[in-house]
């Protein structure tokens, strides 16, 4: 399959739906440490802050799984989109003012569109994000112009978005803070979604234990006749303070047009390794 199927969905209705991939993956970052300096507590009192932390050469990938059912009258109506990517975000630097630079590279990038699928992994650009206290600025390099502007967009809401679901004091498991974030705009309109998050308890995930964070946000919006309703659960695990896992789902009209979606991110952390079968064998010596 050809970039032209990619091309036959219109420019509006890819920018539906990567604002609503962005708006139920942006959780997928989220972190959480104990509060510095509080002394041992039962479990059920524990405060933590959730705070995003970084370490100068870490390297994180994560793996998106992302299916909506959209309305696409250039193929029929109703139509499934599914996309998976792979992203691997490397920490190049973290400065002494806590202005931290990585580096986002997509080393996986498939998209269906009714059941026709392309991989458009070379398509994708890499991505260099400085996170500072005010702004959040994104460059790219490289990459196919029709996902250009699409992906600085997608990875910058998501970023804001982790910031903006953190809550601004410790919290504890049953602890509510309320939540309010931008998505990517829809026909030129920005959308600004609203709820409540949640510290709902702790769970085992593959041995470790996590917090468990749920936030459900809505938006409406009149002039691009958008309405958009998402809830999501991360599971951010305690010792290293990122999310091992997050799902979500979400619902809603876009420009009119109703959709329907899922999501889910694994995140794998650790450094670049060759896996035992690439090893080399040595040269054998010569008599």
């Amino acid at each position: 399959m050809s970039i032209a199927l990619t091309a036959l969905v219109s420019r509006r209705m890819r920018r539906a739906a990567w604002a609503l991939c962005a708006l139920l993956v942006g959780g997928g970052f989220l972190t959480a440490r104990p509060a510095s300096g509080d002394p041992p507590k039962p479990a059920d009192a524990t405060t933590y802050v959730l705070k995003r932390t970084y370490k100068a050469g870490d390297v994180d990938r994560y793996k998106l799984d992302y299916v909506v059912t959209m309305n696409i009258p250039q193929l029929g109506g109703d139509t499934e989109v599914v996309m998976k990517m792979t992203m691997k975000e490397t920490t190049k630097e973290v400065k002494d003012d806590g202005t931290v630079i990585t580096e986002d590279v997509y080393e996986e990038g498939k998209v269906s569109v009714a059941g026709m699928e392309q991989d458009i992994t070379d398509s994708l650009p890499k991505l260099i994000v400085t996170h500072n206290k005010s702004k959040l600025d994104v460059k790219a390099e490289g990459g196919n112009d029709m996902f250009v502007d699409q992906m600085k967009q997608m990875i910058q809401s998501m970023y804001e978005q982790r910031d903006a679901i953190m809550p601004t004091k410790p919290v504890k498991v049953g602890d509510t803070w309320k939540v309010e974030m931008k998505v990517p705009s829809v026909g030129g309109v920005e959308i600004k979604m609203k709820g409540d998050a949640t510290l709902v308890g702790t769970e085992m995930i593959g041995g470790k234990k996590t917090l468990k964070v749920k936030y459900v946000l809505d938006a409406t919006e009149e002039q691009s006749n958008t309405k958009m309703h998402s809830e999501t659960l991360s599971n951010v695990e305690i010792e290293t303070g990122k999310a091992l896992l997050t799902s979500s789902t979400g619902n809603g009209e876009v420009m009119g047009n109703k959709m329907t979606s899922k999501a889910t991110i694994t995140l794998k952390s650790g450094e670049d390794k060759k896996p035992e079968g690439d090893k080399q064998a040595s040269p054998e010596k010569k008599p």
